[in-house]
């Protein structure tokens, strides 16, 4: 089944095309359940808003699973077959594995392993393009933004789509 990487700034639409392409592929492939894998924690007011907002728009369909760090555990865990799992969001999971001191390398590969080989579901993997943005003059910012690219790179080497969303407009570029 295809892999999608959706790709785009921050407020551009990407979470909810991710969505709507899951919804998608939902309705019209029989037999198959719906994950969504958050990774954003809830941090403060502004988060807590922004994952209302997320969990209000989607349909009873979907089962979320919440999890900040060790995402390739609760996905390798799930059924084999049959699944859409859309992982939301990659730069929030770097970001908190930054955050908390955590093998950055070893849980990227294992990711990256899994969507590989994983032909049976549906992977829909949401990701900030910070490559876009300013070069900071912080040197831990521009570390963040180039181990973020990277990533974004090498899941867009394996994935079968990839989507730009701009202003809320989905680009396919792959």
């Amino acid at each position: 089944m295809p892999s999608h990487l959706v790709i785009g700034g921050i407020s551009s639409g990407k979470s909810l095309f991710a969505e709507l392409l899951a919804e998608n592929i939902f309705n019209v492939t029989p037999n198959l359940t719906l994950h969504y894998l958050a990774t954003a924690p809830m941090i403060d007011d502004e988060m807590i808003k922004k994952i209302s907002i997320h969990k209000e728009r989607r349909s009873k369909h979907w089962n979320t699973i919440e999890e900040e760090l060790d995402i390739y555990e609760k996905i390798s865990n799930l059924p084999k077959n049959n699944q859409i799992i859309l992982i939301e969001c990659i730069t929030t999971w770097l970001s908190n594995m930054t955050f908390n001191q955590i093998d950055i390398t070893e849980n990227v590969e294992l990711l990256v392993e899994y969507i590989r080989i994983c032909k049976e579901n549906h992977i829909i993997i949401v990701s900030n393009d910070l490559g876009e943005s300013v070069i900071s003059e912080n040197k831990e910012t521009r570390f963040f933004q180039q181990l973020n690219g990277n990533i974004n790179q090498q899941i867009a080497q394996i994935t079968d789509n990839v989507h730009k969303v701009i202003a809320g407009i989905n680009l396919k570029i792959k």
